[in-house]
């Protein structure tokens, strides 16, 4: 769903085999011929912007847990 500049996306669990813990990374890509470019990682230091990155750095959400995501560490 987009409102404004925002996306806002889901996956329901149960279309991934409803795990207990789900690892997440997150980047935007420019696919357009000649402007390929991956930019925007979350988490923050998961890779420097460019063209063919390879990413390092991830979340391991515990969907089970009580705290809240911005209180998890980033892996590895």
């Amino acid at each position: 769903v987009q409102m404004g500049s925002f996306v806002e996306m889901a996956i329901p669990l149960a279309n991934i085999g409803s795990p207990s813990t789900v690892s997440v990374h997150l980047a935007m890509v420019n696919e357009q011929t000649g402007g390929e470019w991956t930019f925007a990682g979350v988490p923050f230091n998961s890779f420097t912007d460019g063209f063919d990155v390879n990413y390092t750095k991830y979340y391991d959400f515990d969907l089970t847990g009580s705290i809240a995501p911005t209180q998890y560490s980033i892996l590895p």
